[in-house]
């Protein structure tokens, strides 16, 4: 019978504080850089500017919510498919292109189409 409390199970416990290391060390500075940028109170900024007016920023704006919805599914798809490539970079690269294109065609053939409806609710 075990006893209440946390338990260290070894490799599994592991790869989780791996997993959390890179999270960590990878994404914090992207978040950072990004709470800088919309905390930044100076319009003139060329960078900000930049960000705001890009139309491909703008455009992945738009598919977002496909971008956030398909992307699991497309890499635990890509990860299956490309097993025996194992290949780090080019699992990253499929998965993002193929996030990218099916997210924009969603975009366009539903979504575009549902928020247009809103009209004729409000």
């Amino acid at each position: 019978m075990k006893e209440k409390g946390i338990y260290f199970d070894g490799l599994n416990s592991l790869r989780f504080f791996d997993a959390m290391l890179k999270k960590m060390f990878f994404q914090a500075p992207l978040i950072l850089l990004f709470l800088g940028f919309a905390l930044n109170k100076d319009q003139e900024n060329r960078f900000v500017n930049w960000i705001k007016s890009n139309s491909i920023i703008n455009y992945l704006g738009k598919i977002s919510f496909g971008l956030y919805m398909y992307h699991t599914v497309i890499a635990e798809q890509v990860h299956a498919l490309l097993k025996v490539a194992n290949s780090g970079l080019l699992n990253a690269v499929v998965t993002i292109t193929l996030t990218i294109l099916i997210s924009a065609i969603s975009f366009e053939l539903f979504e575009k189409r549902i928020v247009s409806l809103k009209r004729y609710i409000y």
